[in-house]
């Protein structure tokens, strides 16, 4: 045994049980007798030797020791009309083996809280990855979908997709770019021309096409009025249709 790290574990000890004056006091006389018997495991001190190194009357002795005993600090076995023999529990061992039990209890609440933290940071980070990727899939979806073409017009001629006939609306106005479209599809249903890139006709020559046989009316397009149904034999608008076809 080490005295000093015996009387350090012991106030520590202390501070836990609460242990009375008399009982701290009949430890330290048990201790200081097992230095000088140079720590038997079992020593032997009469009743009177602790009544003078204590101060305590021989009832107090015995009530106190029991309580020591009690709270794990010592031992004792009568022998009778000799004197009592004591054994002191090492605080030393107690401490570290609770020491070892805290530290065991701590590291692994603290591998719990982390592995259960990780476990969680990782399912968020798997919702988040699904939802991003939903997200990701409908907006190709919905990109996918405005690039599709549709047939434009009573024949069904012309191709545009939905972005392409909203950005002729936003650049010419619904009123141009609807006419237009009728425009084509009837000059095609006519003629027999195909294009491969009905939307690039349109902007390249359909518009100013109209746009002459408007100014030639004298008036401009309502929103019910198209050119559907005109004649498509005017020199200027055939010259134009004919060159841009040969390209």
């Amino acid at each position: 045994m080490n005295y000093i790290t015996e009387i350090k574990g012991f106030y520590d000890l202390v501070e836990m049980k609460c242990l009375s004056t008399g009982q701290i006091a009949l430890w330290h006389a048990l201790m200081y007798v097992n230095n000088k018997c140079y720590w038997e495991e079992w020593f032997t001190v009469p009743n009177l030797t602790l009544e003078l190194l204590t101060g305590l009357t021989r009832q107090s002795i015995s009530k106190n020791r029991n309580v020591l005993k009690q709270a794990g600090l010592i031992d004792f076995k009568s022998n009778g009309t000799k004197a009592t023999s004591y054994t002191l529990k090492s605080l030393q061992d107690s401490l570290q083996s609770s020491l070892q039990d805290s530290l065991q209890d701590s590291l692994q609440d603290s591998l719990q809280g982390s592995l259960q933290s990780s476990l969680q940071d990782s399912c968020t980070l798997i919702n988040i990855n699904k939802t991003k990727h939903k997200k990701e899939n409908i907006n190709k979806k919905e990109k996918a979908a405005e690039d599709v073409r549709h047939k434009r017009g009573e024949y069904a001629h012309v191709l545009l997709s939905d972005k392409e006939v909203e950005k002729l609306e936003k650049d010419f106005g619904k009123e141009l770019a609807h006419a237009s479209i009728c425009f084509l599809d009837e000059y095609v249903e006519m003629k027999g021309y195909k294009y491969k890139n009905y939307n690039l006709a349109i902007r390249k020559w359909v518009i100013n096409a109209v746009r002459e046989r408007w100014a030639r009316d004298g008036k401009f397009r309502t929103n019910s009025e198209s050119d559907c149904g005109r004649d498509f034999t005017e020199p200027n608008e055939l010259d134009a249709v004919s060159a841009f076809s040969k390209m």
